[in-house]
């Protein structure tokens, strides 16, 4: 018995086409890219946001000015803050 085999084949152009793009492709990417060039890049910061950022991490500016008063062994406000914290918590748990 013999067995009759059938292919359906691309027209020509086609095959031309895939035979120039694999050429291309292999010496386009014989040659090592530089992926530092996609690397992500981050903006720089304006005055407003440089002076926010210094206001906020300057003991005795802004928010750091709380810091002595916060992180003073035995402070009031740490203790009420710390207290309040450790109630709220222990009555959601339980």
């Amino acid at each position: 018995m013999a067995v009759q085999q059938t292919q359906a084949l691309p027209p020509q152009y086609v095959e031309d086409l895939q035979k120039d793009f694999g050429t291309q492709l292999t010496a386009m990417t014989a040659t090592p890219l530089n992926t530092g060039l996609f690397a992500p890049k981050v903006a720089g910061q304006d005055q407003a946001q440089a002076d926010a950022y210094t206001m906020a991490t300057t003991q005795g500016q802004g928010i750091g000015a709380f810091f002595t008063l916060y992180y003073t062994s035995g402070s009031i406000l740490r203790t009420n803050c710390l207290s309040t914290f450790y109630v709220s918590v222990s009555t959601r748990c339980n």
